[in-house]
């Protein structure tokens, strides 16, 4: 069976790109309320596209044919588009996502590591005001939205710098 080609192509590509807007539009939401610094969507253009390709369907004679195909050209390139511009944003988001789980668990290492040493080494919790302040800051900048990374991170890497102080013999 041969490949189905113009507006039947055209269908699929524009009802992706509808599905790469909803999907980016939703991270949106969800990033936005969580990081200062989230770039937003481009404005959905897959309903426009549908209704241009609806319309290069009604178009006849030999004289349409020409702008026909040009206006097929050029709804395809549309789409294909707007598609790498959501696909930009969403991994964008995906960055700010992964970076804020890795400085959780580099957050939560380092206390796991610290209580140990602290049990360890004294036989009772962790009694340490400025490893405890900094950890509580530290949490609240990874857990409390919307959030500054470059802050939150800076955080971290004092909780960090903190622990190797008070435990240098090893690091996690």
């Amino acid at each position: 069976m041969n490949a189905p080609r113009g507006p039947d192509r055209l269908d699929r590509l524009v009802e992706n790109l509808a599905r790469i807007e909803r999907r980016t539009a939703e991270r949106y939401d969800h990033a936005a309320r969580r990081f200062f610094d989230v770039p937003e969507p481009a404005t959905p253009v897959a309903a426009s596209l549908r209704v241009r390709l609806a319309m290069v369907r009604h178009a006849r004679g030999a004289r349409e044919e020409a702008v026909r195909e040009r206006r097929l050209a050029g709804i395809r390139d549309a789409a294909e588009r707007a598609a790498a511009r959501a696909a930009r944003v969403d991994e964008r988001i995906g960055e700010l996502l992964e970076r804020r789980a890795m400085l959780r668990r580099r957050l939560d290492a380092y206390l796991a590591y610290a209580r140990r040493e602290a049990y360890e080494r004294d036989g009772r919790p962790l009694e340490d005001d400025v490893l405890n302040a900094r950890h509580e800051r530290a949490h609240a900048a990874l857990y409390t939205g919307p959030m500054d990374l470059d802050q939150a991170e800076r955080l971290v890497q004092r909780f960090v710098a903190a622990v190797r102080r008070r435990f240098p013999e090893v690091t996690p």
